[in-house]
């Protein structure tokens, strides 16, 4: 299920992230620095604002955040996951966790319901079609990814 096919915001510091998901589970991958967490963290920050504030920050989605869930590490259990529904769920360090979590890799591989947004330094568990496996490419002070049709490990 796609959730969303695009998130084009703003962060504190300035940089624009324009990310296109082009399917239900898109694995981006890359070095450290690279932009994987800082994205993750940025999101997080205004999806925190943003359930304080009586309007929400403009951005190009206003309906962003309203089903966007956000794994820094790993979840306390599997059935957290497993229970949600029409959710883009985003999970960073994921190649620190999910490669030792057999039944949490399982479901993501099987899930029809959400959409998933997986950072990672290397190459996981997760059987994703090639087309959505990708990386960060920055373009001055734009983030935006670039999937590749032959994947190789990253390194």
């Amino acid at each position: 299920m796609i959730v969303y096919d695009r998130i084009n915001f703003r962060s504190n510091s300035d940089i624009l992230f324009d990310i296109e998901l082009p399917g239900n589970r898109c694995m981006i991958g890359g070095n450290s620095s690279t932009g994987k967490s800082l994205f993750v963290n940025s999101l997080a920050f205004i999806l925190d604002i943003q359930k304080s504030l009586p309007k929400p920050i403009p951005i190009k989605y206003p309906q962003l955040g309203k089903n966007i869930i956000i794994f820094n590490h790993k979840p306390a259990d599997v059935k957290s996951i497993c229970l949600l529904e029409k959710h883009l769920i985003i999970i960073d360090n994921a190649d620190l966790y999910i490669a030792d979590d057999i039944e949490l890799a399982q479901h993501i591989n099987c899930d029809v319901h959400n959409q998933y947004l997986i950072f990672s330094r290397t190459q996981s568990k997760l059987s994703t079609p090639l087309q959505f496996h990708g990386e960060f490419v920055v373009e001055g002070t734009t983030i935006r990814t670039k999937y590749h049709k032959k994947f190789g490990d990253w390194g």
